[in-house]
């Protein structure tokens, strides 16, 4: 799952579509964390969905070690720049802060759908990928304005983001 999820970011950069972004986030929640122990000390090589998996006695083997570099490397993943702007590419507590771009984001996602991001930039583009598995009723709004219905794929914001700017996107769980 790390090899996948590192390959799906590098062609994620690449791609204008939002399926590598959506193989991340599945295999991230649904194969990648849940084979850590919930106090992190513990890694398994694979998670049965009907019985118990034995975890690793030691930490040198290959799978412990390649999942410390992947969650050491997932943050990458978040925010893409774009010559026009930034993307967002997977939702969690983020900040980033670089050359013309500053961004934070705030959310308790999976858990809860509300994604709220503040995005200072010399660029005119946000794009932000809504999941294919929300087929309807995602909305984004901007500083307070009226909702906008996004669909999957990249929901693409233009706008004057020089001085901060506050994004709130809805997500349906």
């Amino acid at each position: 799952s790390a090899y996948l999820m590192r390959l799906a970011a590098k062609a994620q950069e690449r791609a204008d579509d939002t399926f590598c972004g959506d193989l991340i986030e599945r295999v991230m929640y649904n194969a990648f964390f849940s084979a850590q122990s919930a106090d992190g000390l513990k890694y398994r090589y694979w998670t049965p969905f009907n019985e118990r998996a034995p975890w690793y006695d030691r930490d040198t083997y290959c799978c412990p070690n390649n999942y410390k570099r992947e969650v050491f490397e997932l943050p990458d993943a978040v925010f893409y720049r774009l010559a026009d702007g930034l993307a967002v590419n997977l939702f969690s507590d983020a900040k980033l802060k670089a050359e013309g771009v500053a961004a934070t984001m705030r959310t308790a996602y999976p858990d809860d759908g509300k994604v709220s991001l503040e995005v200072t930039m010399k660029g005119r583009v946000l794009k932000l990928r809504i999941p294919a598995w929300c087929e309807k009723g995602a909305t984004v709004r901007v500083a307070g304005g009226p909702a906008q219905p996004a669909n999957p794929g990249w929901f693409r914001l233009e706008h004057d983001f020089s001085s901060t700017t506050k994004v709130e996107l809805a997500l349906p769980m």
